[in-house]
C-alpha cells in the first residue's frame, strides 16, 4: 500500500525546527519531534501508526519516544470506545509546566546553596560566596510564584 503523508511540507519543517530545539533540551531527537507534531497537529490526538508514518520512525523509535513522553507528563495515551487502538495527545501546557519544573528546581538548588553557606560559615571556610545566587533565586522564585499564580 502506498502511503501517502497528511503532513505538509511547512509542517514537517516546522516540526523539525521545533524538535532540534527540544533536543537540546534534553528530549530523546524522536521524543522531541514526536511531541512537537502532536503540538502542531490539526486534530487533538494521533494514532501511533499515523505517528510513526507521519515521521517515518520505527516502531522501536516511536514507542520509546511515547513512553518517555508519557513518563515526564507531556504526552496521555487514551482508546477510543469501540476501538483498540491507542491515541496520543499533548496532556501539559509546555510552558507553564516547564516554569513550575523550573521552580521546583531552583526552590531545591536555593536550599542546597544555603545548606552549603551554612556549612562553610560553621567550618570557617572561605570560599566563593553564593549570598548573590541567593538573592538571585529569591528575586527569580518572587516572579515565577506571581505570574504562575495568575494562571
Amino acid at each position: 500500500m502506498n502511503y501517502k503523508n497528511p503532513i505538509t511540507e511547512q509542517a514537517l519543517e516546522l516540526v523539525e525546527e521545533i524538535g532540534l530545539f527540544l533536543e537540546k533540551t534534553g528530549y530523546l531527537p524522536s521524543a522531541a519531534r514526536v511531541y512537537a507534531l502532536l503540538m502542531i497537529w490539526k486534530d487533538p490526538a494521533l494514532h501511533f501508526d499515523d505517528i510513526q508514518k507521519i515521521l517515518n520512525l520505527s516502531k522501536g523509535a516511536t514507542s520509546k519516544a511515547l513512553h518517555a513522553l508519557t513518563a515526564i507528563e507531556r504526552v496521555d495515551m487514551f482508546t477510543k470506545p469501540g476501538i483498540r487502538k491507542k491515541y496520543y495527545r499533548v496532556k501539559t501546557f509546555p510552558g507553564r509546566d516547564s516554569s513550575k519544573n523550573f521552580l521546583n528546581y531552583i526552590t531545591k538548588m536555593k536550599a542546597y546553596l544555603m545548606k552549603i553557606e551554612a556549612f562553610k560559615k560553621d567550618n570557617d571556610y572561605a570560599g566563593v560566596s553564593l549570598e548573590d545566587e541567593i538573592a538571585f533565586f529569591d528575586k527569580l522564585m518572587d516572579v515565577f510564584t506571581q505570574v504562575l499564580s495568575e494562571q
